[in-house]
């Protein structure tokens, strides 16, 4: 079973068909596990608080950042995330 902190570089992970201890409030662990069950993620809040997560491939470990990022990061910072994002060239040439 693999230990993960919310902000962890996940890109370094990986695994197949493991399950993955995320570490993060309580307060926001049913929201993540409900959205991590709506990507078809398999995911279950165990009674004693640790929210854990079946890993299968590297596109679950992105999703599951995106889902984690996505619940714990303060407004403003997504905000100008997407902004940055908008203010990058587009990838086929085409700006």
């Amino acid at each position: 079973m693999i230990f993960l902190q919310h902000g962890i570089d996940m890109s370094r992970y990986s695994a197949c068909n493991q399950k993955a201890v995320l570490d993060v409030p309580r307060s926001a662990r049913w929201q993540i596990n409900h959205r991590l069950h709506q990507l078809s993620i398999d995911a279950v809040c165990e009674r004693d608080g640790t929210l854990v997560v079946e890993v299968d491939n590297a596109v679950v470990i992105a999703q599951i950042h995106s889902v984690v990022r996505q619940v714990l990061e303060p407004r403003q910072v997504l905000v100008d995330w997407l902004d940055n994002c908008w203010a990058q060239p587009a990838a086929c040439g085409i700006a």
